[in-house]
């Protein structure tokens, strides 16, 4: 077996272009797969919603970080398992007191709009005796997470499960929100349309964008 075992991608903007997975990545995946590696799907959607975009989602990965690092799913699977506590009963009050009102509400995650960034940063200094959070900026939304948890402490929770090394994963993604991703991960990949924070922190930086630099990264751990 080659080094790279694992191959851990983001979701949107990664392995789905405009929230679409190609055939081309499906097979990649696939060919990565049967030569013996393993892939973990990373994400800050909620898993009701990924499955909803992504009905291959069993088919296709070994295991599923959802929720930006709060959930970890075995496909096959009846449940999950929360990597963190969840949010307090009055979370919507609070919210709610803080000008937020279009959230999207998960079994850990909070998510909002960019432009109500203040409004939730306000919101996790109110809650901070209750839950202590983090806030979490990825592109036109704005995330509330329980402290330390972020997809690389989901990453470190997938290999645990998997019985490897984060030495042997490859990590890729293309938000602010992959940062933790790939400086988990053995080795960091950002595609190339990727956010110029996610740039600067990463290994190597692929040719393509979106879905086609996800293929383009496995037929490179492929021939390596």
């Amino acid at each position: 077996m080659p080094r790279w075992t694992v191959l851990a991608s983001d979701f949107d903007g990664t392995l789905a272009t405009e929230g679409w997975v190609p055939v081309e990545a499906l097979a990649a995946v696939a060919r990565f797969r049967a030569g013996g590696g393993r892939f973990v799907l990373i994400t800050g959607r909620r898993l009701p919603e990924l499955f909803e975009v992504f009905p291959e989602t069993d088919r296709v990965a070994d295991l599923v970080v959802a929720e930006n690092g709060g959930i970890l799913y075995h496909p096959g699977r009846p449940s999950a398992t929360l990597l963190g506590p969840p949010p307090p009963e009055d979370l919507k009050e609070v919210l709610v007191s803080c000008g937020v009102v279009d959230v999207e509400i998960g079994e850990l995650i909070v998510s909002g709009w960019r432009h109500d960034e203040i409004g939730v940063r306000r919101a996790a200094h109110r809650l901070e005796a209750s839950w202590p959070c983090q806030v979490v900026p990825n592109k036109d939304r704005v995330m509330l997470l329980p402290a330390g948890v972020d997809k690389g402490s989901g990453l470190r929770a997938a290999v645990a499960a998997l019985g490897v090394e984060l030495s042997d994963v490859v990590g890729i993604g293309d938000g602010e929100n992959d940062v933790s991703l790939l400086q988990a991960a053995g080795l960091g990949v950002a595609v190339a349309d990727a956010v110029p924070v996610l740039l600067d922190q990463a290994d190597l930086c692929t040719k393509a964008p979106a879905s086609l630099g996800v293929i383009e990264a496995i037929d490179v751990l492929l021939t390596s």
